[in-house]
């Protein structure tokens, strides 16, 4: 399981629910963690999101593990991996190939390869998380996260635009 842990500095208490939405955990995962196996501690005990946190608290989260899309069929083509961690995998995108399967690309698109690579690596998510997409045609970079948490981190700061993207047309 992914874990996070977080020291708590503030001098006014805080609820353990405001401190991780502070840190990006939405509502949905909250739940998520809270009915999936996932679980949430303060100085090593078991606490409910509405605990309050005092200066110096640890607080340490344990994503629960994600069920793997059976939908996604692994391909084993080759995959031109540019960076990764336990959080997100970066990619170089061939033109000619599809970012995500459709009805006209069922089984050999980057999705697809990702979870081939993710099946052959034995990764403990085996669920694809693709944060940036390029158009069949079109070649370049494309960003997976490797869980829930880090995909909402990363589709929150592209939506506040702290995370750029870049095109270029070269013809």
């Amino acid at each position: 399981m992914t874990t996070f842990s977080w020291r708590y500095e503030g001098r006014a208490p805080m609820f353990v629910r405001t401190f991780v939405r502070q840190r990006g955990i939405s509502r949905t995962l909250l739940k998520s963690i809270k009915f999936n196996g996932g679980d949430i501690r303060v100085n090593d005990e078991p606490v409910r999101v509405t605990r309050k946190l005092t200066q110096g608290d640890e607080l340490v989260v344990k994503l629960p593990p994600e069920p793997g899309n059976d939908r996604i069929v692994p391909s084993f083509e080759p995959l031109a991996i540019l960076f990764e961690s336990e959080h997100f995998l970066v990619v170089n995108k061939p033109a000619g190939i599809a970012s995500v399967p459709s009805h006209l690309y069922p089984d050999d698109t980057l999705v697809n390869r990702v979870k081939g690579y993710l099946v052959t690596t034995h990764a403990a998510n085996q669920t694809t998380h693709i944060v940036t997409r390029l158009d069949r045609e079109t070649s370049g970079v494309v960003i997976f996260a490797k869980h829930h948490f880090a995909h909402t981190v990363l589709d929150t700061q592209l939506k506040q635009h702290r995370l750029k993207k870049n095109v270029y047309c070269i013809g």
